[in-house]
């Protein structure tokens, strides 16, 4: 329901939390080019036009939410001008007319919940302890409307001149495959130290942090300590680093060499993005996880062996040749044995007497005939050799 100009003339204390909230993501984030006129086209053009005083320059730039502070500020010294009205004014000669657009019909919802409860409203400030713990843009309106604060994928770090590749991998990832990334341009909230802020996020709040290689990226002091401090706490805790590489890189140190790098310039080889994917993904260590104490591992073992038994494998002993003393035994046969029961087991076989019996009376049959077999052959060749003595005898006395 649209409400005529007019009809804004009200203070903006009549604006709820959750308007709040999004003016405040909305104009957190440093905007390097000014308006046509000079402006500023963020927080700071904002406190500019309300002329707040540059005595709280220091406080502002500390503070986690700068606008929401701004806005109290602009109240306090002055209750009687700081209108909706005005503020769309000055979103106006910011150059800001997205905000403008974006919140016009959740202010229109205020005023016309205002004109039925006047007296229900009053400025407060959006956070009081929690502004500790506020670290990104999504933690202004999850803490505003009561939600944990937000987990992030991933963490995206990457030199300003690899942007454009940035700015694709975003898209991808979060349009594509559904995933939250966290962007230090795009979503850190001013105030603080920054190096704090990053540290929080990447051991706390993103579950990998993907880096984009390049030259220019090791020029940065910055972007070398950020990633030195994650491959360490990786070493401790798990597998942190994911980096990506897009175009010829001249500058790689040895720490970095051990890791696996997704090469973007192999895209027409493989789908590079569905990797990505893949490495961010944090495995369900749940599902590997087996419970010991309700299981016999010697039992589960011994099964898995009895299973990859060959089926029909026979002893050793039933296929054992004999071979005579003197060489061995032409056409020589395996000793018959009675064909195994599968359902009776081996040991049970040899236990009992009559198979022993039996296989001993076999194993004596054969021997007695390979000792047979060896006496009339020595027989034979002594005969043979006597024989020939003789002959040899005859010749010489006849000669």
């Amino acid at each position: 329901m649209e409400v005529a100009d007019e009809t804004r003339e009200v203070p903006i204390t009549v604006l709820r939390p959750k308007t709040k909230a999004l003016i405040c993501d909305l104009l957190n984030p440093q905007m390097f080019i000014p308006a046509p006129n000079g402006v500023l086209r963020y927080w700071r053009g904002l406190a500019g036009l309300c002329q707040i005083s540059s005595n709280y320059e220091a406080t502002l730039v500390n503070d986690p939410n700068p606008t929401n502070k701004v806005l109290n500020l602009w109240y306090e010294k002055d209750p009687q001008h700081s209108t909706i009205q005005q503020l769309l004014l000055f979103l106006e000669e910011m150059d800001r007319f997205d905000v403008e657009d974006d919140i016009l019909s959740l202010i229109d919802e205020d005023i016309n919940i205002y004109r039925t409860n006047p007296q229900g409203y009053e400025l407060k400030p959006l956070y009081s302890e929690a502004d500790k713990y506020i670290i990104t843009t999504d933690d202004v309106i999850r803490i505003n409307e009561g939600r944990e604060l937000e987990i992030y994928d991933a963490f995206l770090l990457y030199d300003h001149d690899d942007i454009e590749f940035a700015i694709e991998l975003l898209d991808r990832m979060e349009k594509e495959y559904k995933m939250k990334f966290c962007v230090k341009d795009r979503d850190l909230v001013g105030g603080g130290l920054e190096m704090d802020k990053m540290i929080k996020l990447i051991t706390e709040r993103c579950n990998r942090l993907v880096v984009i290689l390049s030259d220019s990226f090791f020029k940065s002091s910055a972007n070398g300590y950020y990633l030195s401090f994650a491959h360490a706490y990786g070493i401790e805790s798990q597998r942190k680093i994911i980096p990506c590489i897009y175009k010829d890189l001249t500058t790689n140190p040895p720490h970095m060499k051990c890791l696996f790098t997704l090469d973007f310039r192999r895209a027409t080889i493989f789908n590079v993005w569905d990797r990505l994917r893949d490495s961010i993904k944090v495995p369900c260590t749940e599902k590997f996880k087996v419970n010991r104490s309700q299981s016999d591992n010697g039992q589960v073992l011994r099964s898995a062996f009895h299973q990859r038994e060959p089926i029909g494998l026979r002893p050793l002993h039933h296929s054992v040749r004999f071979s005579s003393s003197v060489g061995d035994l032409k056409n020589s046969e395996a000793i018959s044995e009675p064909a195994l029961n599968p359902s009776t087991s081996a040991d049970n076989l040899e236990s009992c007497p009559e198979h022993k019996k039996e296989k001993k009376n076999n194993l004596l049959k054969k021997i007695k005939g390979h000792f047979k077999r060896d006496k009339d052959c020595s027989k034979a060749e002594k005969e043979s050799k006597g024989l020939k003595k003789h002959l040899k005898r005859a010749t010489a006395v006849a000669n």
